[in-house]
């Protein structure tokens, strides 16, 4: 059984599955990001979709078939250190958030009855929420001319 993604949770076994399964997940992705870009742009908070998600909606106008979760990115400090404060003032109450601190700076928002997938980091068993945004702080390398997603 070989794994098709970065944290192992679609494999040559299940591959097809998880492809069905998240063709049903992606309509409520779409809410979601649509409710986290309209907290964002509301309070002019400058972000970018990332990772899958922009790699998808490049490539493909759409979202990775395998990809179970969507992807944000802020560049401003002080906007992406108030995110927290904000989403629970204006998060609608089916969603909840967290500060991540496993291996990136980031939140986490995710749909509170989406359901849960089992994946592997640092060789431990895990779960993450099915219907989920990841939003993630870049900071300015001057030196390189480019932004860096900031790990804690």
């Amino acid at each position: 059984m070989a794994s098709l993604s970065c944290w192992g949770e679609v494999t040559t076994e299940n591959e097809q599955d998880v492809i069905a399964a998240n063709r049903k997940l992606h309509p409520q992705q779409v809410k979601l990001l649509s409710v986290l870009t309209d907290i964002l742009t509301s309070t002019k908070t400058e972000y970018w979709i990332d990772q899958g998600t922009l790699l998808g909606a490049y490539r493909h106008g759409k979202f990775i078939e395998r990809d179970s979760d969507t992807d944000i990115a802020i560049r401003n400090k002080e906007q992406f250190e108030d995110l927290y404060e904000l989403l629970k003032s204006k998060l609608p109450s089916i969603y909840d958030s967290e500060r991540k601190g496993n291996h990136c700076k980031g939140y986490r928002i995710w749909l509170k009855t989406g359901g849960t997938f089992k994946g592997t980091f640092k060789e431990r068993e895990i779960q993450w929420p099915l219907v989920c945004c990841d939003v993630m702080f870049y900071k300015y390398n001057q030196q390189d001319k480019t932004y860096v997603q900031q790990y804690e």
